[in-house]
């Protein structure tokens, strides 16, 4: 198994973790001059976790992948493995007395998993680790410390599943007795049910610039690495050696800017590549995705009509639009662009404009509530490395392909796209809208489905649905929505508006392992919180769950201080595959100087575990709710007590599966070095530029 620094073995009686420093060189660069070898030796180190006590050597793989390796190391070809396939599944039956052990590698995340047959002893589990610096608990979870970082196994979770397959949440902890760790149940549990025990297998820097630079999107790749994605002024940004571009290429207006993406690994130490995206016109990064092989594709709106283009574009040609200006930020026209960086940063492998004569991607209409929302729309990948896009456009020909709306409704509609990966082409294309104005603020596919959904704001009382829950706009500034194609074929089979009389819009979407679809947004408006959920009536963030075909509310609870009004935007937001519900976003001063105009962080709940406990009203929120929404499982202010200048100018940050957050952060604006919590030994402590860095 691949991961963040080495090695993971799977043996008969345990785990092998090799460690390696390697990527802490920038060895994925390859340009190590031979007089520096001496200073850049790889070390190694290596962490056996051993099960006590287990006594199964037999192990079979399921979920078996269509592709195979070859191992032709050597020159004794008798030592040659070939056509090796690769397993998500790796099961030990009765490795205890009654007790399976089950790995599962899900989204490039590994857990060990056991399932505890009826009246079987659950104490049976223990085990221990040999070379760790050392081992201890923390906030619930168990932190394994070594030479290069440390290994954290996530707190632990269970469930009692009855003969009708019906899963009861039971608590379960780590304890750790003279070095030995085992799981401890408070509360106890049915020992006559089967009991599934579930342990998964993780920083903030600045970006170094010494020119003003502003934060936008960040992703994960599958081993935990960070990217932050952000716009920069000119040169001073820390680009790497070997990285694609790594000049600075001009811009227009009192603001000439680039896209600028840098690449940090797990702990935020090292800088693994850096480099700018752009041509002479002005460009923005609306939201990146990371693909397994650790390409990294990027959305976002450009106005420059020489914005590089590489492999076989769908559109080489910048197709125009009128001059606008957006948070002081100038355009001359806009079109969106789609950009695929290689895994080491290298190269531009793929690009391609898609737009028509007027503004794409550029979110002006008045559903631009918070600061940033006018570089809003999210891109997203399935597991076939298929892309998709939601955005907005104003151009009535817009390149649609099997379109659901072949034609622009209203002044301005959501656009959603799939591509496959080389950029070539439209696999289809759409305009969604009615006759007034919407906005295409997220998406996201269900490979297990076949289905994408899109969601964002809308004041048209047309949208092209006629399968849902709420098929009639409610009034007021807008209402949100959630709607759900085909991502094979595009076509459109269900959809729903969603609020009440006042401002109301949808900014993100998720699907749990069982379809059910959740959606994340605002209002101004007093929704009912369903009996049961965890929540602060009265505030102005919500969260839904629908079923899978839209027709049936499950659950709706407000998050928030119970301002009656919309308090902070949102920028992150997952279910994973637990059903814990996580959301992160900002608010305060500078939110607070458009239509949200109430925006705070004050009066905002935070767990007694909390990083961060007390907010000076602009800060970052972000929480975890369990499944259903019935608790509050954490939540914790960021950003510090310092400042009130840390927000996000636009796009969108993500969750991993494992419930780690990975945030861009415009932060320290006006060249403070106190305005954002980094932390030590991380790749730029400080803010070194006269204005904003982007934090992630």
């Amino acid at each position: 198994v691949d991961a963040a620094q080495g090695k993971l073995y799977l043996e008969q009686d345990g785990m092998c973790f090799f460690l390696t420093d390697a990527m802490s060189h920038n060895e994925s660069h390859g340009h190590t001059h031979e007089a520096e070898e001496s200073e850049h030796l790889i070390n190694y180190h290596a962490i056996k976790q051993n099960f006590i006590g287990a006594q199964s050597s037999i192990h079979s793989g399921n979920g078996k992948s269509d592709y195979y390796k070859n191992y032709l190391i050597g020159n004794d070809p008798t030592k040659w493995k070939k056509n090796v396939f690769s397993y998500n599944e790796v099961s030990y039956p009765d490795f205890y007395e009654g007790i399976d052990l089950i790995y599962l590698g899900q989204r490039g995340q590994l857990s060990y998993n056991f399932l505890v047959k009826p009246g079987s002893n659950s104490r049976q589990i223990a085990f221990n680790f040999e070379g760790a610096n050392s081992v201890y608990l923390q906030q619930e979870e168990l932190i394994i410390a070594h030479r290069f970082g440390q290994i954290t196994q996530s707190q632990p979770k269970a469930w009692e599943i009855d003969e009708n397959g019906k899963k009861k949440k039971v608590m379960v902890q780590y304890q750790i007795t003279n070095d030995v760790i085992s799981f401890k149940f408070p509360e106890g549990y049915d020992s006559t049910n089967q009991l599934y025990i579930d342990p998964s297998l993780t920083f903030s820097t600045f970006s170094g610039s010494t020119i003003d630079n502003w934060g936008f999107t960040a992703t994960p790749d599958i081993y935990g690495n960070l990217f932050g994605g952000g716009i920069v002024f000119g040169s001073g940004y820390p680009v790497t050696t070997g990285a694609y571009d790594n000049t600075f290429n001009s811009g227009t207006g009192s603001f000439p800017m680039d896209v600028a993406i840098s690449k940090y690994n797990t702990d935020g130490t090292s800088l693994l590549y850096s480099t700018y995206v752009g041509g002479s016109g002005n460009e923005t990064p609306h939201s990146i995705v990371c693909a397994d092989n650790g390409e990294l594709f990027i959305y976002g709106i450009t106005s420059s009509t020489d914005f590089p283009m590489a492999g076989n574009p769908f559109d080489n040609s910048f197709n125009g639009g009128p001059s606008q200006i957006e948070n002081s930020l100038s355009f001359n026209g806009t079109d969106i662009y789609i950009a695929r960086l290689s895994a080491d940063g290298s190269n531009l492998l793929a690009s391609t404009y898609v737009g028509g004569s007027d503004s794409d991607g550029l979110n002006s209409g008045n559903l631009h509530y918070n600061y940033g929302d006018q570089f809003r729309g999210e891109i997203t990948i399935d597991g076939n490395g298929d892309i998709y896009v939601s955005s907005t456009t104003y151009s009535s020909d817009f390149p649609v392909n099997n379109p659901v709306q072949s034609f622009l409704n209203g002044s301005q509609d959501a656009i959603l796209m799939k591509l496959p990966p080389l950029l070539n082409t439209l696999t289809w294309c759409t305009y969604f809208g009615g006759s007034g104005v919407e906005t295409g603020n997220a998406v996201q596919v269900n490979d297990d489905l076949g289905a994408v959904c899109i969601a964002g704001g809308t004041n048209s009382n047309t949208l092209p649905v006629s399968s849902g829950n709420d098929l009639s706009f409610n009034g007021g500034l807008s209402d949100g929505y959630v709607a759900k194609f085909n991502s094979t074929t595009g076509a459109i089979s269900s959809g729903t508006y969603m609020g009440l009389g006042e401002y109301d819009q949808t900014y993100f979407v998720q699907f749990d392992v069982d379809d059910a679809i959740y959606v994340y947004g605002q209002t101004e408006s007093a929704w009912p919180i369903t009996p049961g959920c965890f929540g602060s009536a009265n505030s102005g963030q919500f969260i839904r769950k629908y079923d899978s075909n839209l027709n049936t509310i499950e659950w709706t609870t407000m998050i928030g201080a119970a301002s009656g009004h919309v308090e902070i935007s949102p920028t992150a937001f997952l279910v994973s595959d637990c059903y814990d519900i996580y959301m992160a976003g900002w608010g305060g001063t500078l939110n607070s100087s458009g239509s949200a105009s109430f925006s705070t962080t004050n009066g905002f709940l935070v767990t007694n575990d909390a990083h961060q406990n007390q907010t000076n009203g602009s800060n970052f929120y972000i929480a975890v709710l369990d499944e259903n929404a019935q608790n509050l499982k954490y939540a914790t202010f960021m950003g510090g007590m310092n400042s009130s200048s840390n927000h996000v100018d636009g796009g969108t940050s993500r969750f991993d599966k494992s419930g780690r957050i990975y945030h861009a952060v415009c932060a320290a604006c006006g060249g403070n070095n106190f305005g954002f919590t980094s932390t030590s030994g991380s790749y730029a402590e400080e803010n070194l530029s006269p204005n904003c860095n982007m934090a992630t």
